[in-house]
């Protein structure tokens, strides 16, 4: 069904949700304050609609209206934002911490992460000890060791720890992924780690929890997968197709896909809701065929089904957010056996964020409404273009204009949060699309015939065999020349320009006017013109960046272009990929060379090293890493870095350098009780002492500094 966009009385939905959206970001981006004024502001808008309402104003007039309504969903949305963050409340835990904390709480969720258990749970109560514990409220992420009794925990479970509560850390590297912002947006904002002996399960009564059943019939089906597929690249890839379970899923495996775009095959979507769907649907099909009275109860036990399977994967968002739309769709063809899409989209979005607004700021949720719309709107009229007579051609032109279409609308926000385009997408969905549908489809039937001795081994090996093949095929993508595109950076006010571009031309594509086209023109220009002047402002760097690193030193020298980098070890891949390469990406720079301290890495006009001393510029910064041997003078400097193991004192340091900029530079390498030594005598003697393990990544711009 052709839906025009810009018909307005057909899309209701669609005008109400942007109206809640836009309280809801003003909520996020301006906290707090005046969330009582805005709440009044609501209220009389709503007040004002009743008013006009009632009195049956002129139809010329029924704009006051329509603007009244929108004020209090605004509104709405900004003070949702104020009630949903729990740090509002009067009694969240964070008001009554102490430096040590005995700790009472619940725990909701329960995920493996390198080698611990991170855990989401309510804290209940909180106090100096056990005799004088005060109730309280609030999430917080616990951090567990594995051993055989935190195995034990599941969700309702309840626990009593000893910990030191702390906010969860913003990034300590520039451009770093902020891990404390993600956890933000899902409403938790501290944590703590607790070791093995500092906690225990509690006597009381594990609460009921719907997550606790769904958890253990999670933890069946993931039982009946390993049995059957005991590889871990095929059991990390069914996994989370087929339950959403990501956390064994081989690093290795995870870049295949991302590199070849199928990283939306890794985690449960519309893709996996629709085909739930669809095989609930199928079954039901032939009960009550030449009546319209079933027609009530098999849309409720679709949606039950849907639902079911939503919350069994982990209830992530964009499931919940799958399992909403689906719901809306399958209501709305039992009751009207139509619907407009754009319409239900936009109310199963309306509904989420009434329930949660800070799913607006899930990147699943995100990629997955952008991916929908692109399917919506721009698969036909891709389609349209080539007309294949043969089935098989057919078949896989759909599939490459479906791809093209999800990619379409998903790109720039991709661009901005991924920094790399796989340039093989279209021919991973080939494979990828049609394969996950039978694996998925698979799994359900192995879990309901896995008892059944023959039936379910043939089963079993089936699904093997499906997930080997996909494997393969994106291993093999993965290997074709340039692949992947990676360090690609856009701000923020590109991404959005670029958005401008698409909708310019869905515009000019339902209207056939000019103007659209020539819209999508100026914004496009406009995109460009930004990027390449930001791009041209990142040539002119001339930085040294000491970046956070522990147990490490690692060094980058930013010259116009290019990237000098010095390192005490050689870095590797985690430490590349968490610390530097997004600043890296950031600079639009390009790496001249790699060096250990230890070597002597070749001069050049406008930079060297040599025996701890770096120049870039007229800027030295000399590098400290044991004791100094006495020196007749004393040698010039501008900033003084002390890393490893630098017995000496201060003030025999201060001997050996003239620190022009009394700066002494504190990294990872050292021991915290180092370092607290070093920034102790460095007040004492005057010296401005920057320690990166607690400030984060030094950065010294030469422009400023000269």
């Amino acid at each position: 069904m052709e839906i025009k966009l810009l018909n307005w009385r057909e899309i209701p939905m669609v005008r109400l949700c942007a109206a809640l959206i836009l309280g809801i970001i003003a909520g996020a981006w301006l906290p707090g304050t005046g969330l009582w004024i805005v709440a009044a502001a609501g209220v009389a808008g709503l007040a004002g609609m009743l008013f006009i309402g009632a009195r049956r104003q002129a139809y010329e007039q029924r704009w006051i209206f329509g603007a009244l309504l929108y004020l209090s969903l605004s509104a709405l949305g900004y003070v949702l934002v104020g009630i949903n963050d729990e740090r509002n409340v009067d009694n969240h835990f964070s008001n009554r911490l102490l430096e040590e904390n005995i700790v009472a709480a619940e725990v909701e969720q329960v995920q493996l992460r390198n080698e611990r258990f991170r855990m989401t749970v309510k804290v209940g109560a909180i106090g100096r000890s056990a005799g004088e514990l005060q109730p309280v409220r609030g999430r917080l992420m616990l951090y567990l060791p594995v051993t055989s009794e935190s195995e034990k925990i599941s969700p309702g479970s309840h626990l009593v720890f000893s910990a030191s509560i702390t906010p969860i850390q913003a990034p300590l590297n520039p451009k770093a992924f902020d891990y404390a912002r993600y956890q933000h947006y899902k409403n938790v904002h501290y944590q703590t780690f607790v070791g093995e002996d500092a906690w225990q399960l509690s006597d009381r009564p594990a609460s009921f929890s719907l997550s606790k059943y769904t958890d253990r019939a999670r933890r069946y089906c993931l039982a009946v997968l390993r049995k059957h597929l005991p590889t871990p690249n095929e059991f990390g890839a069914a996994s989370p197709l087929i339950l959403g379970y990501r956390d064994e899923t081989p690093d290795a495996l995870r870049d295949a896909y991302s590199a070849t775009g199928a990283t939306h095959v890794l985690a449960v979507s519309g893709l996996h809701v629709g085909i739930v769907q669809m095989v609930i649907s199928f079954l039901l099909q032939f009960w009550g065929r030449k009546s319209g009275r079933h027609r009530i109860p098999k849309m409720l036990i679709t949606i039950l089904g849907v639902w079911a399977f939503a919350l069994i994967t982990g209830g992530a968002g964009s499931a919940l957010r799958a399992a909403t739309m689906f719901s809306f769709l399958t209501a709305g063809q039992a009751i009207r056996q139509s619907s407009n899409t754009y319409n239900t989209m936009a109310a199963s979005l309306f509904l989420l964020l009434c329930i949660n607004p800070l799913l607006l700021f899930d990147l699943g949720v995100q990629l997955s409404y952008l991916a929908v719309l692109g399917i919506v709107f721009f698969h036909p009229r891709i389609y349209r273009l080539w007309y294949i007579e043969n089935k098989a051609g057919d078949y896989l032109w759909q599939l490459t204009a479906l791809s093209l279409a999800a990619t379409l609308t998903t790109l720039p926000l991709s661009l901005l949060y991924f920094h790399q385009f796989p340039v093989y997408f279209w021919l991973s969905g080939l494979v990828a699309v049609p394969l996950s549908g039978f694996i998925l489809g698979g799994g359900l039937l192995l879990f309901a015939v896995q008892g059944i001795p023959v039936l379910g081994f043939a089963v079993g090996k089936a699904l093997y065999a499906l997930v080997w093949l996909m494997n393969a095929a994106i291993f093999l993508i993965q290997q074709l020349p340039g692949s992947r595109i990676s360090g690609i950076w856009i701000s923020v006010a590109v991404a959005v320009l670029l958005y401008g571009v698409i909708i310019a031309v869905a515009g000019g594509l339902v209207t056939k006017k000019f103007r659209w086209i020539l819209a999508a023109l100026t914004l496009g220009v406009l995109a460009a013109g930004i990027n390449t002047f930001e791009v041209w402002q990142a040539h002119q760097r001339r930085e040294i960046v000491l970046y956070h690193t522990r147990r490490q030193t690692i060094i980058d020298c930013f010259d116009g272009r290019q990237v000098f980098s010095l390192s005490a070890n050689p870095v590797t891949v985690e430490e590349e990929r968490f610390a530097l390469q997004n600043y890296r990406w950031y600079a639009r720079s390009r790496m001249a060379g790699a060096w250990l301290l230890s070597d002597a890495p070749p001069t050049a006009e406008r930079w060297w090293y040599r025996k701890g001393l770096l120049r870039l510029g007229d800027v030295r910064l000399a590098v400290v890493s044991e004791p100094q041997a006495p020196l007749s003078e004393k040698i010039p400097t501008d900033y003084l870095l002390l890393r490893g193991r630098p017995y000496a004192s201060l003030e025999e340091l201060a001997e050996a350098w003239d620190i022009r900029s009394r700066t002494i530079l504190l990294d990872g390498s050292l021991s915290p009780r180092q370092a607290a030594r070093l920034m102790e005598e460095g007040r004492e003697l005057g010296y401005q002492c920057y320690d990166v393990s607690n400030r984060g990544a030094w950065i010294l711009n030469l422009h400023k500094a000269q």
